[in-house]
C-alpha cells in the first residue's frame, strides 16, 4: 500500500491533466493491439555493431531482459552504430518513455538502456503491466523506474512538465480489417452479418488513425525542441514531421529487405 502511495505521488506531480472526452470515445472504439512479440529487443540491433556483446552473456538467457550492467560496460563508439551514438546522448540526463513496454519480465530491453546511458527516470506504459514502482543501482547512481497500467493516449493526455524526454515506441499495433485472416473472418462472422462486421471494422480503422494523431499531438505538446521520439518495429502509420518533428536518423533492415524502415529517430524542432 505505501509503494501505491508513492508511485501515485511522484507520477501525481506531472500526471495533471485531464483526459479529453474525445480521447476516450477514440479508446473504446480504436482497438489498440499491444503485440505479443518483443520487438523491442530489436533496438538492441540498431544501436550495436557487435551485437554478442548485447545478447550474449555467461549464465543469462538471452530471451530475458537483459540488466543494464551489462549493457553499460561498453557504449563507446566503437560499438555503437551512428544511430546508437545518438541513441546514447539524447537518453542522457532525459526521462525515458516506453510505449508500449509489455510485460517487463520478458522486454527490458528499453529500460536497461535507459539506466545504461543515464536516463532520469524509466516509465513504462501499457495496459499489460501491473503498476509498481522500483529502484535500480546502477554503480552509485540509482534510476527510479515506473510501470502504468494505462491505454498510451490517456498516459500522454495526462503529462503536463515531464521535463526533457525520449519516447520509444515499438510494438504499437492496431486491429486492421484489411489484416483479418480468410478463418478468422469466418468465425467472427458467425457471429454477426457481414454489414454490420464491416461498419465495425471500418469505424475502428478511421478510430485507429484518429488515435495515432492524437498520440502525435500530445507528444508534440509534451515534447521540448532537441527531445526525441523513436520509432521502432510494428509500430505503422505515424508521420511525425506533420508535428514538428524532424527525421533525423534511420535503421533499415538487413538484406534483402534494406528499403524498409527498421527503427526512425525523430528529433523534436
Amino acid at each position: 500500500m505505501r509503494e501505491s502511495r508513492q508511485t501515485q505521488r511522484i507520477l501525481g506531480e506531472f500526471l495533471t491533466r485531464r483526459t479529453p472526452a474525445t480521447y476516450t470515445l477514440l479508446r473504446e472504439k480504436a482497438e489498440v493491439v499491444g503485440s505479443s512479440q518483443n520487438f523491442s529487443k530489436y533496438l538492441i540491433d540498431a544501436i550495436s555493431k557487435q551485437k554478442r556483446l548485447f545478447l550474449e552473456w555467461d549464465g543469462y538467457n538471452f530471451q530475458e531482459p537483459r540488466p543494464a550492467e551489462a549493457i553499460r560496460h561498453d557504449v563507446s563508439d566503437d560499438v555503437l552504430t551512428p544511430f546508437g551514438q545518438k541513441f546514447r546522448d539524447l537518453v542522457k540526463g532525459r526521462t525515458f518513455i516506453d510505449l508500449p513496454c509489455g510485460d517487463p519480465k520478458a522486454s527490458g530491453e528499453p529500460r536497461a538502456l535507459a539506466e545504461a546511458f543515464g536516463a532520469t527516470r524509466y516509465i513504462g506504459v501499457d495496459k499489460a503491466v501491473q503498476p509498481q514502482i522500483q529502484t535500480a543501482r546502477i554503480g552509485e547512481e540509482q534510476i527510479p523506474e515506473f510501470y502504468i497500467n494505462e491505454d498510451i493516449l490517456t498516459f500522454l493526455s495526462q503529462i503536463e512538465g515531464v521535463g526533457k524526454t525520449v519516447v520509444y515506441m515499438s510494438g504499437l499495433e492496431f486491429f486492421q480489417l484489411s489484416e483479418v485472416g480468410r478463418l478468422e473472418l469466418e468465425a467472427v462472422l458467425q457471429k454477426e452479418s457481414t454489414h454490420r462486421f464491416a461498419k465495425r471494422r471500418l469505424e475502428a480503422d478511421t478510430a485507429g488513425a484518429q488515435y495515432r494523431e492524437a498520440c502525435l499531438a500530445e507528444m508534440a505538446r509534451i515534447l521540448q525542441p532537441g527531445d526525441a521520439l523513436i520509432i521502432g518495429r510494428a509500430t505503422h502509420g505515424f508521420n511525425p514531421e506533420k508535428y514538428g518533428f524532424r527525421l533525423d536518423e534511420v535503421v533499415k533492415f538487413p538484406p534483402p529487405s534494406e528499403d524498409t524502415v527498421d527503427h526512425a529517430m525523430y528529433i523534436k524542432e
